[in-house]
């Protein structure tokens, strides 16, 4: 019994897992965590290397957008809410575009050299390419 719990719990941290995703003809290899959370959170609009990436949101009434910010950022949905109220009142910045599903951002990233975003690892098919994955 201890052994079917314990499968359980693997099983379901792997379906909970998120990959941020970028088109394969990206020059971009890998994020850290860091350069991660900045370019979500539009802190930075360009990579070290000159690279732009544009980031792609999914609705924050869902727990993929919930689950993500709180393994990057360390912000629940709450936090994120104020955090970009803030910006979009002080003027340095906007929201990034917001899409309805794992399916759409695959087909924005694929259609898109510049385009990053997130979905869940289950969600993975061939045509893009994964950069960070978050715990």
């Amino acid at each position: 019994m201890k052994y079917i719990l314990l499968s359980l719990l693997l099983i379901s941290s792997v379906l909970a897992q998120i990959v941020v995703i970028v088109n394969p003809e990206s020059k971009v290899k890998n994020l850290n965590r860091d350069y991660t959370k900045m370019i979500f959170m539009k802190k930075i609009k360009a990579l070290p290397n000159g690279e732009v990436l544009i980031p792609l949101d999914q609705n924050s009434e869902t727990d993929i957008y919930n689950n993500f910010y709180k393994s990057v950022a360390n912000k629940n949905r709450s936090r994120m809410s104020k955090y970009w109220a803030k910006r979009i009142f002080t003027g340095k910045g906007e929201i990034p575009e917001v899409l309805g599903s794992d399916e759409e951002v695959i087909r924005r990233v694929m259609n898109d050299i510049k385009a990053v975003g997130y979905i869940g690892k289950n969600s993975l098919v061939d045509g893009v390419k994964v950069v960070y994955t978050a715990n």
